[in-house]
């Protein structure tokens, strides 16, 4: 199941860890999560109340995951450079280059502590190097 040196296995494989690490990630820092956004038991997110707004929220996640598990892929493809140590490194590389800065720029904006830069930045980082090694170490295998 390859197309353009992308294993679509792999593909939904990394989506499925990474979904797996923000299940875990964020059970263990949902209380500085909530407070560094200003939320407390009684005023959490608004979507997060009706069950539309966590299917929305959920189907979004899991399409945005397949798109950069896809997307990790094919940029080790595209370099010939397939391997789980490669895709590791690229994790790596996608994340300060985009998602740090990014995290960085628009939490300043919004006026967002610190913490939660933190902690949404570790998540990505986190998800990043994983779905960068399951990509490359599938690659690998062909």
């Amino acid at each position: 199941m390859h197309w353009g040196g992308v294993n679509f296995i792999a593909v939904i494989v990394a989506a499925l860890a990474a979904m797996l690490i923000g299940a875990l990630w964020y059970s263990l820092l949902s209380r500085p999560w909530m407070a560094a956004h200003g939320f407390d038991a009684g005023t959490a997110p608004a979507n997060a109340a009706t069950s539309n707004g966590v299917a929305a929220a959920y189907a979004t996640a899991i399409v945005g995951q397949l798109l950069t598990a896809f997307c990790l892929a094919r940029l080790l493809a595209l370099t010939d450079t397939v391997s789980a140590s490669n895709g590791v490194a690229l994790g790596l590389y996608v994340w300060i280059g985009f998602v740090a800065t990014v995290l960085s720029v628009n939490h300043r904006f919004a006026g967002k502590p610190w913490m939660l830069t933190v902690i949404d930045a570790g998540y990505w980082l986190a998800v990043l190097v994983a779905q960068g090694a399951i990509v490359g170490a599938f690659g690998e295998a062909r």
